[in-house]
Order: structure tokens, then C-alpha cells, then sequence
């Protein structure tokens, strides 16, 4: 029987993505995001580490950034690490398969070679 993990995440971003590659020029991007669920005093915050692997990631590096909100697909996994205190921590992890943009049209990067917009001649306009 085949097994299979699929998590969403939907929150904010924690600090500006990191774009690397790999020895065999496969860009991986990496970053974390904070989801919080409840409210008040119940509030909890889960960080997760996001890596995603391949060229369209590296072309949406642009488009994230500290504080943006994202939805992540993606395989969810632990790994267990100690610390140099001696004391036991585990990562949450995702694999990504896809990122949704969650920020308005104005998040997006500037493109200041574009011309601007022509203005509509509204002259025989009766009213």
C-alpha cells in the first residue's frame, strides 16, 4: 500500500528567503514560516523550515520576503538534532510542491523600466 504525506500551511514568511545551489546547478530556496492557531492567551505559533527544489522557485525568490503571507504545499517531516547544550530539539520540515502568493498585486517587486500606462482621451466624452 503506498504512503503519502501532504500538509498546507498557510502563514506568514519569517525572515528573507536563501537561495542556493546545489553541485549539480539545482537551485534550492529555503525558508521558514510562522502558523498560528487560536487566539489570546491560547495562541500557538509553529515555525516550519521550507525548502523548494528547481528553477521556478528560484525565479519566485523575487516575490517573498520577510512578513509576506504564503500557502505551502507540501511533504510534511522531523528531524531531530542536540544541541551543544546536550539538550534534544526537533525541526519541523516541508518539501514544498507548490507556494501560493498571498499579498495584494502592490507586494510585488517594481519594474521601473516599464512605460507607463497611456492615458485614455476621454475629450468626447459628453459628460
Amino acid at each position: 500500500m503506498p504512503n503519502h504525506a501532504l500538509c498546507v500551511l498557510t502563514g506568514h514568511i519569517g525572515k528573507d528567503p536563501e537561495l542556493k545551489y546545489l553541485p549539480n546547478n539545482t537551485p534550492v530556496l529555503r525558508f521558514s514560516i510562522a502558523v498560528s492557531t487560536g487566539f489570546g492567551e491560547k495562541k500557538i505559533t509553529t515555525w516550519w523550515r521550507c525548502s523548494a527544489f528547481g528553477d521556478r522557485y528560484a525565479k519566485l525568490a523575487a516575490y517573498l520576503g520577510k512578513g509576506k503571507p504564503v500557502t505551502v504545499v507540501g511533504e510534511p517531516s522531523g528531524r531531530e538534532w542536540v544541541g551543544v547544550n546536550g539538550v534534544r530539539h526537533t525541526d519541523l520540515e516541508v518539501r514544498v510542491n507548490d507556494i501560493v502568493l498571498l499579498g495584494s498585486r502592490d507586494d510585488a517587486p517594481a519594474h521601473h523600466d516599464a512605460a507607463p500606462a497611456p492615458q485614455a482621451e476621454d475629450a468626447g466624452i459628453p459628460f
